[in-house]
C-alpha cells in the first residue's frame, strides 16, 4: 500500500473541507447546482466511512485473508 489509511483519511478530511469551503460560490455563479454540490460531498463523506470501517476491521480482514 502506497499510502496509509490515515493518510487517505486525512485527504479525504482535506477534501471534505475543501468542497465545502469552495463549493458555495461555485453555486453562486452559476457553475454548479446545489444538488451537485451536496452530491459531491456526501460521495466524498461515504469514502472517508469506507475508509474508516476499513481501518477499524483492518486485524478481521487481513486475517481472513
Amino acid at each position: 500500500m502506497k499510502f496509509s489509511l490515515n493518510q487517505r483519511i486525512a485527504e479525504c478530511d482535506r477534501e471534505i473541507r475543501l468542497r465545502r469551503q469552495d463549493y458555495p460560490s461555485l453555486v453562486r455563479k452559476g457553475v454548479m447546482r446545489q444538488g451537485e454540490a451536496d452530491m459531491h460531498i456526501e460521495i466524498m463523506s461515504a469514502v472517508k466511512e469506507t475508509l474508516c470501517w476499513l481501518q477499524t476491521n483492518e486485524q478481521q480482514i487481513l486475517a481472513a485473508m
